[in-house]
């Protein structure tokens, strides 16, 4: 069989669906990889320039369940998460145009993994970096990770990369994001999403890509604009007693009252004179 013109693992005539049938265009884009591999950034990106809506699978679970990942970790245990991962993944399989960050270990099990392989209109990319690069990250990262809450965290974050790494190879696509600045990155990304689906018109889903985040810009712009001139406005209302601007508060004096006496160094006191 030809092989596939990104993934020479994967054959060119590969179906996206049980039933034989090739789709055209990506309707779900899954990330995959280990932490620190940027998911959730070039996730953002990608969606951006596509107009897709982006969904991050653990701020999903931690909204459902009313609690940080850690947490859950935590209160329920590990096996816990990944089976309420599962079921959240295998909903949001059913969505069209949508980029969906994993987690680390979320495609990890053949259980979860197949779904996402198989599902129609579905491609999935394996966001790779070397070992030391993803531990430099996320060492230095402010993102709360409870495998890094953990004694021998080091040993334990190389093991579980080399456990997990053989799950991430199985990706249709992948990306090395070693040294790359992420715009360049999206544009390799895009590059390959078309390989991959040769009559993907994705110049246009570009195009409609910056419409929608041109659309999206300027409401964010015209909500600070009604919130700063909201501010105004209730700053220049008369106060309910005095009649002045809510906002107006009177000038303290800059020195002591001229009838007021001080204490000298000494413990007597002294008259303020102008």
């Amino acid at each position: 069989m030809e092989e596939h013109p990104v993934n020479p693992s994967l054959a060119a005539t590969k179906p996206d669906s049980a039933s034989g049938e090739r789709f055209e265009k990506p309707e779900r884009i899954v990330f995959t990889g280990y932490m620190g591999a940027g998911k959730s950034t070039i996730g953002r990106l990608l969606a951006r320039a596509l107009g897709f809506t982006l969904l991050d699978t653990d701020h999903l679970l931690a909204h459902k369940y009313q609690m940080p990942v850690n947490k859950m970790f935590e209160n329920h245990g590990e096996e816990f998460f990944r089976q309420a991962e599962q079921e959240m993944l295998l909903e949001l399989l059913t969505q069209p145009q949508r980029v969906i960050s994993t987690g680390g270990g979320t495609l990890i099990r053949e259980e979860t993994l197949n779904p996402v392989i198989e599902a129609p209109a579905t491609v999935l990319i394996y966001l790779r970096a070397p070992i030391a690069t993803l531990y430099e990250r996320v060492i230095f990262s402010h993102k709360i990770r409870p495998l890094m809450n953990v004694p021998n965290c080091e040993a334990l974050f190389y093991e579980r990369f080399n456990a997990r790494q053989a799950f991430y190879e199985k990706a249709h696509i992948t990306v090395d994001t070693d040294r790359q600045r992420p715009d360049t990155l999206l544009t390799e990304l895009i590059e390959k999403l078309a390989a991959y689906y040769p009559g993907w018109d994705h110049k246009a889903q570009l195009a409609l890509g910056k419409q929608l985040e041109q659309k999206r810009l300027a409401e964010l712009e015209a909500q600070r604009r009604l919130s700063l001139e909201t501010q105004q406005q209730s700053a220049s209302k008369p106060g309910p007693i005095t009649g002045r601007p809510a906002s107006f508060r009177p000038a303290m004096p800059t020195q002591p009252y001229p009838d007021k006496p001080r204490f000298n160094e000494h413990g007597g006191r002294e008259q303020w004179h102008m």
